[in-house]
């Protein structure tokens, strides 16, 4: 019997499949971050603090995914619509220009939009710290700095010249 196709849901009018693998994602991400919480919070707190850690992540790739999608729509392409998984996400694309020019801005544009959360990310810690002190200000300022971490890595794996990361595709654009 195949396996049904997760029911997808709409953002600006993309369709956004999410599989149940993320879950997978989600918990290797908490447990990777929950010492960094543990040492300051209680147990409880310290485990739900890096769950949120891990759907922030799964909510970066959906950004950046989605960043794709709009860029390309823009450019007159076609957008099936996104699919996040366990190993990432894609965004399937039909014709967006066929252009060097075309093909260069979708694929910059989605680590230029992790990199865009990274930094909000970095700066709304930043911003917890200061000004809202305490436990509360440490609780949002550490999950929000793991999360910009995190996007910068993102960025990073992202930019590697080999297809199909979006490194590939931009080394393509600049070699046509």
């Amino acid at each position: 019997m195949p396996s049904p196709r997760p029911t997808p849901f709409r953002i600006a009018g993309v369709p956004v499949r999410l599989h149940p693998s993320l879950l997978l994602v989600v918990a290797l991400v908490a447990v990777t971050v929950v010492d960094r919480f543990a040492l300051r919070f209680d147990a409880a707190l310290a485990a739900a603090l890096a769950v949120g850690v891990g759907v922030l992540l799964v909510a970066s790739v959906l950004v950046h995914e989605l960043a794709h999608a709009l860029e390309a729509r823009r450019r007159g392409g076609v957008v099936g619509g996104i699919r996040l998984f366990a190993l990432g996400g894609v965004t399937e694309l039909g014709d967006h220009g066929r252009t060097p020019r075309s093909e260069l801005a979708v694929a910059a544009i989605g680590p230029w939009s992790s990199l865009v959360v990274a930094s909000a990310c970095g700066l709304g810690a930043a911003a917890a710290e200061q000004w809202l002190g305490g436990d509360t200000g440490a609780a949002v300022g550490l999950t929000l700095g793991l999360t910009g971490w995190l996007n910068l890595g993102l960025v990073a794996f992202n930019l590697l010249p080999a297809a199909p990361l979006d490194g590939g595709r931009i080394f393509h654009a600049v070699l046509w």
